[in-house]
This record gives structure tokens, C-alpha cells and sequence, in this order.
């Protein structure tokens, strides 16, 4: 079968499922969100367009890769996370946001009540996850570079055993009333809530929001820069606002998303820190002992949570300072040995200009 036939099949299947699949009522079934899985039906199609376009992909199907690793985790709660008999922490994160951040995800909860079109953007940005990341990894200009896109998609499957470790569902999956109502929780603690994901802390949105914008700052050019820095906003802005997630989890999911950009690129040593701050956090969160430090000292402590990423990024990243005045196709380091990890001459996907 010659290539060209192959994508064409490629792009049959893809397009069926696209149509097919959220109209069949099986996306009620494998995602609670028929609009992410319509997301992901999209980002199927974009790959199996990429092939008729030349692109080369570092697996053979990039499609169904997509599709398993979107839904993947969601298949997998109710055996390895069963909410029916994982206690959840949500209390101590609850208390933990009012007593350090005045509940800020109500009060963006609130705002997306009284703008509605704001709520709609946000949501929809929110669910639009998969087919983003899609983009992403066709504007990323050579081969060796989307094989490490694809590893840390394949990696942050573990996002499983640190939502394990801290087990909770997120505000809205067990406020009656959010969010305008909020219980003064003196003496919080673990308890059953039954009929929920306990996929709250570290947020896997947030952190997959910010690695692709970490690998659209280094490999890509201005636009995708910009697209994917608005992104990851309105994401963060989305998870608060849905209810889906306390702020702490979107701080968590920062050092989580330097796990992945340190062992793709192999940097081990930031890779054991950022494990370490992680695993860390989740412990002291789930035990409450957060509660009993000072505001101030804990606004230190999350600010030395956040800055060493973000300084480490400034270099490594490229960040948009640095990035955005460089062209399309711009010569990289790689981490090991020096050479360059790409020049116009390799960029094999047309549309790596964005």
C-alpha cells in the first residue's frame, strides 16, 4: 500500500469518527464531555491531513495514540480511583484556597455568572485541549522534536499515580451551590463522595496547557507563541471559573509539567527536583499541615514553588522575548550534545512558520 493510500484511509477513518462518534452516544459513555471528544476527533483528523501533506510522524499511528491517551485516563478511574472508596481530600483544599487565596475560584465562578460569553470562551477553550495540542505538534518544525512531543504525552499518563497520592474531585463536583455558597469547614477532613473523578491536584489541563506552551516557545514561531500563551490563560482562567480545580492544583501543575519538559529533554537532576516539590505538596496538602503555617510564610513557599520553573524556563524555553524574533525555522541547542536540533532544511511540516 503506498503512502499516499494509506493517509487517504487514515484520513476516512478520522473524518468517520469525527462525524460518527459524538453523535452516537458512545461519548457519554468513554468521556463525560462530548465536546472534548469532538476536540479530539478534530486533532484526529489534523494528523491524518499532516500525512497527505508529507509530514512524518515518529509513531504509525499518531491517531489512535491520540484518541487512547485523551480517554485513556478517564477509562481508568473507576478501576484504579473508584470515588466509592478513595476517601477525598477536598476539604483540605477547600480550606486551603479560602484560607491563603479568599477563594478565588469562586470569585472567578462568580464572574463567569454574570458574564456568560466569557464562561463560553473559557469553556470552550477548556474542552478544546486535545485539538490544541494537535496544532501544537504539527508546528513543531522536525521529526526529533515531535518524538519528544509524543514521549511526554506518553509520560504524563503517571499524572495518575500523583492524583492517587492526593485524591480529590475539584469544587463544583461537591459544592451544591457553587459557587455562592461556601461552607467555613473549622475542622476539614477526608470523606467518600461518591460518582466523582478525583483528578483534581495536579491539574492535567493546566499542566498540559503549559508544556505546550513551553514547546511552542522553543520550537515554534510568533503566532503559535502567542495562540498557545493565550491558551494556557484562558485554561487557567477556565479551571477556576468551571469549578473544576482549586487554585493550588493549577500551582502544583507547574512543577508536573517541568517532570515532563526535564526528562524529554534529559535534564535528570530538574527532573528529580520537580518530582520532589511535587510529591511534596500533595503529601502536605493531603495531611492539612499547610493550615496551621502563616499566610505570608505559605506565599513564600508557593512562591519558591513557582519561580525556580519559570527562571529555569527563561533560559531554556527561550520565552516569548527571546523567541518571537526569531524565524520559523530557528537553529535550537539540543540539551545533550550542542548540535543543532533542526534548521530550515529539516522542517518537514509546511506550516511550521506559526
Amino acid at each position: 500500500m503506498t503512502q499516499k493510500r494509506r493517509a487517504i484511509l487514515w484520513m476516512i477513518f478520522s473524518i468517520s469518527l469525527a462525524v460518527l462518534w459524538p453523535v452516537s452516544g458512545l461519548s457519554t459513555i468513554i468521556h463525560i464531555w462530548a465536546p472534548f471528544t469532538w476536540a479530539t476527533c478534530l486533532g484526529m483528523v489534523l494528523l491524518s491531513y499532516a500525512r497527505l501533506r508529507g509530514v512524518e510522524h515518529p509513531i504509525p499511528c499518531p491517531e489512535i495514540f491520540c484518541l487512547l491517551s485523551s480517554h485513556a485516563p478517564g477509562l481508568m478511574f473507576s478501576f484504579f480511583l473508584p470515588s466509592s472508596k478513595v476517601p477525598s481530600v477536598d476539604e483540605f483544599l477547600l480550606a486551603f484556597d479560602g484560607r491563603f487565596f479568599s477563594y478565588a475560584g469562586e470569585a472567578v465562578g462568580k464572574i463567569f455568572r454574570q458574564h456568560l460569553g466569557l464562561a463560553l470562551l473559557c469553556m470552550i477553550v477548556y474542552l478544546a485541549l486535545p485539538l490544541a495540542g494537535t496544532m501544537v505538534y504539527l508546528a513543531l518544525p522536525s521529526l526529533n522534536i515531535r518524538r519528544k512531543y509524543f514521549i511526554a504525552s506518553a509520560l504524563a499518563m503517571s499524572i495518575l499515580l500523583f492524583f492517587r497520592i492526593c485524591p480529590a474531585a475539584g469544587p463544583a463536583f461537591w459544592l451544591a451551590d457553587f459557587p455562592f455558597t461556601i461552607p467555613i469547614l473549622a475542622a476539614p477532613h477526608s470523606r467518600i463522595i461518591s460518582s466523582v473523578i478525583l483528578n483534581a491536584i495536579p491539574s492535567g489541563h493546566v499542566a498540559w496547557a503549559v508544556l505546550i506552551f513551553w514547546f511552542a516557545c522553543r520550537y515554534c514561531g510568533k503566532v503559535t507563541q502567542i495562540a498557545m500563551g493565550t491558551f494556557c490563560f484562558f485554561t487557567c482562567l477556565a479551571t477556576l471559573g468551571l469549578g473544576q480545580h482549586y487554585l493550588i492544583d493549577l500551582i502544583v501543575a507547574i512543577p508536573f509539567a517541568a517532570i515532563l519538559w526535564a526528562l524529554v529533554h534529559r535534564q535528570w537532576r530538574f527532573a528529580g527536583i520537580s518530582m520532589l516539590v511535587v510529591l511534596t505538596w500533595l503529601v502536605v496538602l493531603r495531611e492539612g499541615w499547610m493550615l496551621a503555617l502563616p499566610p505570608v510564610l505559605v506565599w513564600v513557599i508557593i512562591g519558591m514553588t513557582v519561580a525556580p520553573f519559570t527562571l529555569h524556563g527563561a533560559d531554556d524555553w527561550a520565552g516569548f522575548a527571546t523567541c518571537a524574533g526569531l524565524g520559523p525555522a530557528a537553529l535550537h541547542l539540543s540539551d545533550e550534545t550542542g548540535e543543532p536540533e533542526s534548521t530550515p532544511a529539516q522542517a518537514t511540516y509546511p506550516s511550521a512558520a506559526l
